[in-house]
């Protein structure tokens, strides 16, 4: 404001009541643009503080989908996450491939895909059976 002051201390001491009024009409022309110019960049920082907000909240629900959950049951180990679907699915605990029930000897066991050396373990229901007690 410093230049504006000098401006119309001059136009007091030299100028004519005319273009005082000029002036200070400018003035307050200038004022109210700088105002609304302000109040523009305030809406859109608001604007922008939004958008970015939602974006952080999309990273967060990525990571969160990305997010690999392990559970170890029955001597199994589970994972649910983006490989899996996000659906709890068995693996070998040794080896960490998938892992099948399979039926032997009249008895239900669950076995690695890789045949790694992991005994496996012997199960009482069906595998959506096991998997259903992790949810629970």
């Amino acid at each position: 404001m410093e230049p504006f002051d000098s401006i119309d201390k001059l136009i007091t001491e030299h100028g004519s009541a005319a273009v005082l009024q000029i002036w200070n009409d400018k003035l307050r022309f200038e004022t109210a643009q700088m105002e609304k110019r302000f109040s523009e960049l305030e809406v859109k920082d608001r604007a922008r503080d939004i958008e970015l907000a939602a974006a952080h909240e999309q990273i967060r629900a990525l990571q969160k989908q990305m997010e690999i959950k392990e559970r170890l049951h029955r001597g199994i180990l589970f994972k649910s996450g983006r490989h899996t679907g996000g659906q709890w699915q068995p693996f070998c605990p040794k080896c960490e491939l998938p892992v099948y029930d399979v039926m032997a000897g009249g008895d239900r066991w669950a076995h690695c895909s890789a045949a790694c050396g992991w005994m496996g373990v012997e199960l009482d229901r069906d595998m959506a059976a096991v998997i259903a007690e992790i949810k629970t």
